[in-house]
């Protein structure tokens, strides 16, 4: 399953459930982004911390959890990773004892997405979409709505008010579209016109 190798690890018999690790292709590169680019400090953290915490989930015991973070080191050390900078990576990183916490976020997330919206008496939320510009923005449409809200009827003074913007349509899809002759059309062309 993509990132994931199932297996019937020593707890199989007894629990009946699959062992997982992390699977990685042969062929990967591990282009991790190098410390050196432009990218601030806390982007490297945050790949560091992504990393361990999708290796947390995936590995079903502690000694396949080390193996891969051990390489995992050993690749960003590659990429130009200095130990210092790893140090405070993994220091700042969830650790394996984490794990359950780790999965029963998952599984809350899950369980919420699956759980059908509750029937109340909300208030009715009106929605704006107008084309997004700078302009409007600097306006405070939004704001100007809010701070003047009371004063609409009964139905409005009530409800929530979103200022969804969308992209204006595209220059794009207001050209011409040229097509391109074939080399036959255009000689035909020329001898016609001589």
């Amino acid at each position: 399953m993509l990132d994931v190798n199932f297996f019937k690890g020593p707890d199989w018999r007894l629990t009946g459930f699959l062992d997982t690790t992390v699977f990685q292709k042969s062929v990967n590169m591990y282009l991790y982004t190098p410390p050196s680019s432009e990218h601030p400090r806390h982007c490297c953290f945050g790949l560091v911390s992504g990393e361990i915490t999708r290796y947390i989930r995936l590995s079903s015991s502690f000694t396949g959890f080390a193996a891969i973070t051990c390489a995992f080191h050993k690749r960003l050390r590659a990429r130009g990773f200095s130990q210092d900078l790893l140090r405070q990576a993994f220091d700042r990183a969830p650790s394996y004892d984490q794990r359950p916490k780790i999965l029963s976020k998952i599984e809350s997330s899950f369980d919420a997405d699956a759980a059908p919206l509750p029937q109340t008496n909300a208030t009715p939320a009106m929605v704006f979409s107008p084309v997004f510009s700078r302009a409007e923005c600097a306006a405070g449409l939004t704001r100007a709505i809010f701070l003047n809200q009371l004063g609409l009827p009964p139905p409005l003074n009530d409800a929530t008010f979103i200022n969804a913007y969308h992209i204006g349509s595209k220059i794009g899809s207001r050209l011409i579209r040229y097509r391109f002759h074939r080399n036959g059309e255009i000689r035909k062309r020329r001898k016609t016109t001589l």
